[in-house]
């Protein structure tokens, strides 16, 4: 049998078995019944036809042609970090920070696919080898595209960027916080992931090549990548950029979701939210970006639904509903040293936006390195100051140092 055919009638299998959809159990079902015939022959000559061709003559014709390609990748991150802040049950720690194991290509030739799993942690819910990205996108006109499978949700700039290609180390406290990371709201760390359906494209393409419009919108279920949903609310989510010049972005994204806490499913929040990007993407870069919150924590609406009055309720869910952060940074190649790159970060997060003492700000420089395109060593230094820490006693003001490596293959 064509190794090929047989892959990819297996990941189509299995992208059918994360929707649950009827139909696409079937289609994938047909290519496992033509592979089949291959190796159990009809009486009929007639069906005794390759699997290419057979998948070939069934696919509709925007797939175009029948041209499977498989492609495998990874990476690895070890970590070493150091904090000097107090309390901490230990200072200092080694860590596999990220093993990702990636397999892609296209099934046909306007039908991509993307597999990533991620295989560092301890095994358990969210955390351990798990699945990351699963997807098919229909790619036939640049204009407009179909994505649907488990995959990032794309609200701002900072959170769809690959770990392996983040500047600084580590993510933004807007990624964290409020682009789905590690969510504020209290839902599962599923990193950025969900499972729906998005349509995008490129408009206007210009001289030089770029494109003047880009748009995403999509529907998840508002839960988290490996999660089904808990609620009747489809998440809406969407960003909007234009390219007035090529490697310059000017963004606007939103995020209408609702989510259900599923350790406690009487608990389910509102997710709203909008944000506003700038980036230029060249030898040397600049990116910043806003993002606003509306719509408490579970632990705060579960605490307001236990509260002894409607007074009290209010006063915990107000504390809570609303949040926002933004961060600019700078950062790029040192012309002198080739492969070497220097970066620097300012970095806010309110998780309470009605007063300045929830601030928390990151103050980061990193230096990153690149032997060769396969190995590459990162420093990141991080002063912190968390003015939310006076109320519990923690450090207001501590730092982080920490050496990455990461090897590609």
């Amino acid at each position: 049998m064509n190794q090929k055919t047989l892959f990819l009638s297996s990941l189509l299998l299995y992208t059918s078995s994360l929707w649950g959809n009827d139909n696409m159990v079937s289609s994938a079902s047909s290519i496992s019944s033509d592979s089949a015939e291959e190796i159990s022959p009809a009486p009929d000559a007639r069906n005794s036809s390759s699997p290419a061709t057979s998948l070939a003559q069934f696919a509709p014709k925007a797939l175009g042609e029948f041209q499977p390609t498989v492609k495998f990748s990874g990476y690895v991150t070890g970590r070493y970090a150091y904090s000097d802040q107090k309390g901490l049950a230990a200072h200092s720690s080694f860590e596999t920070r990220y093993l990702r194991l990636i397999v892609n290509g296209q099934a046909w030739q306007n039908l991509a696919y993307f597999v990533q799993f991620e295989m560092a942690g301890a095994p358990g819910i969210d955390r351990g080898p798990r699945i990351h990205d699963a997807y098919l996108q229909w790619e036939k006109f640049k204009f407009v595209r179909l994505k649907f499978g488990q995959f990032n949700r794309a609200f701002g700039f900072d959170s769809p960027i690959a770990p392996i290609k983040l500047e600084m180390g580590s993510f933004s406290q807007v990624a964290t916080k409020l682009q789905g990371l590690t969510d504020r709201l209290g839902e599962r760390p599923t990193g950025c992931r969900d499972l729906g359906v998005q349509l995008n494209g490129d408009l206007l393409p210009m001289a030089d090549g770029h494109t003047l419009l880009h748009y995403h919108v999509g529907v998840f279920n508002g839960q988290g990548g490996n999660h089904k949903d808990y609620n009747n609310h489809k998440d809406l989510v969407g960003g909007l950029w234009i390219s007035p010049v090529k490697n310059l972005r000017i963004a606007a994204f939103g995020w209408d979701g609702r989510s259900t806490d599923e350790k406690n499913t009487a608990v389910s929040v509102n997710r709203k939210r909008y944000g506003l990007g700038l980036s230029y993407e060249a030898d040397w870069m600049f990116r910043g970006e806003y993002v606003h919150s509306v719509g408490a924590t579970y632990a705060a609406t579960e605490a307001a639904m236990k509260a002894a009055t409607p007074a009290a309720a209010r006063a915990i869910l107000d504390a809570s509903n609303r949040s926002d952060g933004w961060y600019a940074m700078a950062g790029g190649n040192i012309k002198a040293v080739p492969g070497l790159k220097v970066y620097g970060r300012w970095d806010c997060y309110r998780d309470n936006a009605r007063t300045w003492n929830s601030l928390k700000t990151d103050w980061g420089l990193s230096a990153s390195y690149w032997f060769n395109t396969h190995f590459m060593m990162q420093f990141n230094y991080t002063h912190t100051y968390d003015r939310s820490a006076a109320t519990s006693g923690a450090d207001r003001r501590y730092n982080v140092f920490d050496v990455q490596a990461t090897a590609r293959f």
